[in-house]
């Protein structure tokens, strides 16, 4: 028999088990330092990236530019060091006129665009003579001498404006060129004139200037031009506004209006707005002054905006300045009764428009005022003005006007013999009545209206346009080549013919509504400072029955009214009298027409917004109501 092994099974696999794990190699101490190295250096190499490389605090930084936050340049931070973005500081110098500063510097690359340091867009202002710094994350900039902030943004301008009252610096705001016309924000303005110390408000629809309790507003039955500036007791303008990224804009000329109507000098020009009292006192002084019982604090009542009346009353704080009141002359029918009458009626009017001249397809002027009437109303005191027109047999020509303005040769034959046409009369100046230009031909009146104003005052003479009525800037048809803006700013005088809303041939009705008037007026003056617009004026009644349109004078509709002893009705919403006949064939009348009553309601409007003056569409087709209610107004 063999040997026996008498150890037992488990004392067998003890052993196994102790003999596998002593065969196991162990592992050496040096891999173990090796792996807790590459830990620590991993471990500071992110808080290396986390101190000195990673970007943070991303997000834009503000740019005030003399005292006032204009816009912001995204940027990010690496440690201490600022990085923004290149194009934006590029756009940036652009809106100041140093696009040419900004030189190579440090670039980074952060999210697929190009970065430099803050401090390389600061030296790049401080070497072109602004005094600029970069602190707390936000550039201070202060402008040399001269220099401004603009920009273009979807056909708008975005401007930067100072306010300067009674000669000093009061503050300095972002306006709008919309439209070629400023605009400022609603509630800057109102602010600005409470810290000039005229108290104001703006409530989202009304800018209140507090002189009474509550001003008495007259409603205009349009939602567009529902933004009101009210101001004394029962006066009011009304204003198209402008909402752009959702805060609104009112026109600049138009409060400007207001504050010439409250005995204050305004003035507008590129790039600052000039308010002062005018005799050296304060402007709260002369507000307390205007209010009659001093200043009773800001109107509460937003909604207090009706007028029993229906009538807007002026102020007329105003030093009286001198107002124009024109007569158009139309020496065409061959006769001169009226020139003869405007000249009898000095005490109304104080200039006259001669319209004999017309033009023809090569720019070449036709026509001649009879011998000796320019000598005879330039003695007597009158303004003369030769007008000139694009009439035909077939009425006004857009053909004419289209061969004039698109052919160089033939704007520079009309315009030399504008000139040649005044320098041997005894002229004041040109009127142009330009009308049907075609929309496409806005750019070259434009321009012809410039150049033709600069060779004028070059002369010593002035330019008067005359341009239809227009409520907004969007016109169609034959109104769309009026640019307001341009024509108000070359001219001395633009006319507004704000009559025939109802027209020769069209419906019967109201030749010229107060609310419509008002619209005119209060578009117009956003456009064109106030004191160069003439509110044109109809003096002449229309006589509708079916298809059928005659145009009637005032003196015939006096004597016709009291011949058959009509009661004529008066319109109140209108403000316009009008009656209805039956002729011998049974046909009904509808004749609509102005009386001394209508005619001085236009005039208060014209007072209420400042206008330099009025025109009359025409001498010879007045009654002695409109005269006296002319006279009283100049």
């Amino acid at each position: 028999m063999g040997w026996t092994d008498t150890t037992s099974h488990a004392e067998t696999e003890d052993t196994a088990n102790y003999l596998s794990r002593r065969r196991k190699p162990k592992r050496p101490r040096s891999v173990r330092w090796i792996l807790v190295a590459g830990t620590v250096v991993v471990l500071a190499a992110a808080a290396v990236y986390f101190v000195f490389f990673r970007a943070y605090d991303n997000g834009p930084r503000p740019v005030e530019v003399d005292g006032q936050n204009v816009q912001h340049i995204d940027g990010f931070q690496v440690h201490a060091k600022t990085f923004v973005s290149r194009s934006q500081a590029a756009a940036f110098l652009k809106r100041i006129g140093d696009e040419k500063t900004l030189v190579s510097t440090t670039t980074k690359s952060f999210r697929g665009q190009s970065y430099i340091r803050a401090a390389g867009l600061v030296e790049a202002l401080n070497r072109s003579g602004d005094k600029t710094r970069f602190s707390k994350g936000k550039f201070t900039v202060k402008l040399k001498t001269g220099q401004h902030y603009s920009y273009d943004l979807k056909g708008n301008q975005i401007r930067q404006q100072e306010v300067r009252v009674n000669g000093k610096l009061a503050a300095r705001f972002l306006d709008v060129y919309h439209n070629e016309a400023p605009y400022i924000p609603a509630q800057t303005a109102a602010h600005i004139l409470s810290q000039a110390g005229l108290k104001s408000s703006w409530d989202g629809r009304q800018m209140h200037i507090s002189l009474t309790k509550a001003p008495q507003l007259t409603p205009v039955p349009k939602s567009s031009y529902d933004k009101v500036i009210a101001f004394g007791q029962g006066s009011a303008i009304y204003v198209p506004s402008y909402a752009w990224r959702s805060i609104d804009y009112i026109p600049l000329y138009s409060l400007d209006t207001v504050l010439h109507q409250l005995g204050l000098d305004a003035s507008v020009s590129s790039w600052r707005w000039n308010v002062s009292s005018g005799n050296g006192s304060t402007i709260a002084a002369v507000a307390k002054a205007s209010s009659g019982a001093g200043d009773t604090g800001i109107a509460a009542d937003s909604n207090s905006n009706s007028n029993p009346s229906g009538t807007v009353h002026p102020l007329n704080l105003t030093t009286h300045r001198h107002r124009q009141v024109l007569a158009f002359v139309p020496f065409y029918s061959g006769n001169t009764a009226d020139f003869k009458d405007a000249l009898g009626y000095h005490s109304s009017y104080n200039a006259l428009a001669e319209d004999i001249w017309t033009i023809d397809a090569s720019g070449d002027l036709t026509g001649a005022a009879p011998a000796g009437t320019t000598v005879q109303a330039s003695s007597a005191g009158y303004s003369v003005y030769a007008m000139i027109t694009n009439l035909t047999t077939k009425g006004f020509s857009a053909t004419e006007m289209t061969a004039v303005l698109s052919n160089s040769v033939n704007r520079t034959r009309l315009h030399n013999q504008l000139l040649k046409l005044v320098q041997s009369k005894d002229y004041a100046g040109v009127m142009l009545d330009f009308e049907s230009i075609p929309p496409s031909n806005e750019a070259a009146y434009s321009r012809f209206v410039s150049s033709l104003a600069a060779a004028l005052h070059a002369e010593g003479k002035r330019l008067e346009v005359a341009v239809p009525a227009l409520t907004g800037a969007s016109q169609s048809g034959l109104n769309g080549a009026y640019n307001l803006a341009k024509i108000g700013q070359a001219a001395d005088e633009v006319v507004v013919m704000a009559y025939d809303y109802s027209y020769f041939g069209g419906p019967a009705g109201p030749i010229a509504p107060i609310p419509w008037v008002q619209q005119v007026l209060a578009y117009t003056i956003s456009e064109i400072p106030s004191s160069k617009v003439v509110l044109g004026l109809d003096a002449y009644g229309y006589d509708w029955s079916g298809k059928h349109t005659t145009a009637v004078s005032l003196k015939n509709v006096s004597s016709f009214v009291k011949k058959r002893h009509i009661q004529p009705q008066w319109n109140k919403s209108a403000e316009a009298p009008w009656f209805q006949w039956t002729d011998s064939k049974g046909n009904v009348h509808t004749v609509y027409y102005e009386n001394g009553k209508s005619t001085s309601a236009k005039l208060d409007l014209a007072s209420t917004y400042g206008a330099g003056g009025v025109a009359v569409w025409r001498a010879g087709l007045e009654d002695n109501a409109v005269l006296n209610a002319l006279a009283k107004y100049k």
